[in-house]
Formats: C-alpha cells, structure tokens, sequence
C-alpha cells in the first residue's frame, strides 16, 4: 500500500470527512462563482426597446450584458463614486447586451441625454457605453469635457487601453484601467495608453480558507491524532461562545453611536444621490473588439 494509502487508512472514518470537506469546497467554489454571473445580469435591467431606464438614483456602473462580477462591479462603482464626490463629474460605466440594430453613437447620446448625466451647469459627464453583443464600446463626453477628454484620446485609450484587454475578456480590468485614465484626463492631468496588466489576482477567499483548514486538519491528525483534533474542535467552539457573550453587552450601546454616524455619513454622501441633468453635444469615440 502506498504511503497515502496509509495514512488515510490510519484516519478512518475521519479520512473520508477530510476528502468530503475538500470536495465540499471546491463544490462551494464553483457555485459561488456561477451565482456572481448569474447575479450581474439582474443587477440592471433593460427596457423593452431595448434602452436601459436610469436608476432611480445616481449608479456609476450599470452592468446590464453580465461582463463583471458582483465584486468587480462594486469595486469599480466604489471607485467612481469616490470621484464624483470629491469632483462632482460623472463618470459612468453602463454595458447592454445589444443595441438592437442602433448606431452606438446614437444609442449614447440618446442614453446620455436621457440619464442626465454630469452636472447641469458643467456638464461634466463621462459615458463608457459597451455592447456585449456587437463587440463595441463607446465613450462619450460631455460639453463640459470636451476639452480634456477630446476625441482624438478618447479613440486612442479605446484602442490602447480597452481594446485589448476586452479582446482577452478582461473586462472589469480593461474598464477600471480606462476609468483611472478617464479621471486623470478630467483632473487634468496625462493619460496612459498602455494596455491594463493581465488580471493575475489569486484564488478567492473561500478557496484560501478552504486549503488552510484542510492543511490545519491534516497537521492535527499526524500530529495529534483523533483526540487532539476533537479538543481542538472543542475548544473553538467554546472561544466563540465567551466572544459571543463578551460582545453582546456593548452590541446595544454601540448601535446607538453607530446610527447617530450613520445619518452624518448619509448627509455626507448627499451630492452623488441625484444624477446631475447634464447634456453631450456628440463628441467622444467608438471602437470594437
């Protein structure tokens, strides 16, 4: 017999829990990542004819196609919310799954007329309108941004920056990369027109944690055995149950300190709860992949 064979022999009953727990989470993977594609293309639904209806409150991303994650899409709208205010322009990502035989530059004027998009007296709004179906993608800037973001750049960060990483389907890292040239082109300042680095970020943290209590529970067993491994089950339950205790005194006292700074964070937040009603006279760039 070979030595695993061995040493899941000597486990018994515990060596079958051990491969279960394993098979339980690669399983648990697999279908936390099919609800998050699943999730994205009801996060933004689409109008009959086919035009996205504006939120009823100010959304930076809109991922109407599926293209992001759930995390991805809340880790982009995170960011340009941060910038709306501390600049109050608009910067707004919004992706179809089809622009139903429409030009997609009138199809982003329409949806960027529509939505009121930047501020009315500035008109300080950002557009990156993509397609999923026909593989095109859009910027459209405002009146306002015309002059920092003008065509001629915006065709070029399609085609340096998005283009490429939408070929390889790196979508969430070809739009965070465009929407951090997008802010730098608006603050005045140079873009960038290299192609974003290849998503390389690791396994998720459901699998992290699923590989560390596997390798804790096969150190107990060879080194503890059976026993050492129920006294240390034992033993976390109980921690968690004085925690459970320790904590639930101050939980009603902190929640009233937590809701008086929760209405000060709301009045804080105010300025990126309306969209602005600004307007786009046509200018931006289209581009495919």
């Amino acid at each position: 017999m070979s030595l695993a064979g061995k040493f899941f022999s000597s486990m018994g009953c515990l060596g079958g829990l051990f491969i279960g727990c394993l098979m339980l989470s690669a399983l648990g993977l697999s279908l936390w990542q099919g609800a998050s594609q699943w999730l994205g293309h009801l996060r933004a639904p689409v109008a009959s004819h086919g035009m996205p209806p504006r939120p009823a409150v100010y959304t930076p991303v809109s991922d109407g196609a599926g293209l992001l994650s759930t995390q991805d899409a809340a880790a982009l709208g995170a960011k340009l919310q941060a910038f709306e205010h501390s600049s109050t322009t608009q910067l707004v990502v919004v992706t179809v799954p089809t622009l139903d035989g429409s030009d997609i530059a009138d199809y982003a004027q329409k949806l960027y007329g529509n939505w009121g998009i930047g501020q009315r007296k500035n008109h300080n709004g950002l557009l990156v309108l993509v397609a999923a179906q026909e593989h095109e993608m859009r910027i459209q800037t405002g009146y306002g941004l015309e002059g920092a973001v003008p065509d001629a750049i915006a065709k070029r960060l399609i085609t340096g920056v998005l283009t490429p990483a939408f070929k390889q389907e790196q979508y969430y890292a070809g739009l965070d990369a465009l929407a951090d040239q997008l802010i730098r082109l608006a603050q005045g300042e140079t873009a960038s027109f290299e192609p974003p680095a290849a998503d390389e970020r690791g396994p998720s943290l459901l699998l992290c944690v699923s590989m560390l209590m596997a390798g804790l529970l096969t150190w107990l067993l060879m080194e503890r055995g059976t026993r050492g491994l129920w006294a240390w089950a034992i033993g976390i339950g109980a921690g968690a149950t004085y925690e459970s205790d320790s904590h639930s005194g101050s939980s009603s006292s902190d929640s009233s300190s937590n809701s008086w700074s929760s209405s000060d964070s709301s009045s804080d937040s105010s300025s990126s709860d309306s969209w602005g009603g600004g307007d786009s006279g046509g200018g931006g760039a289209s581009g495919s992949w």
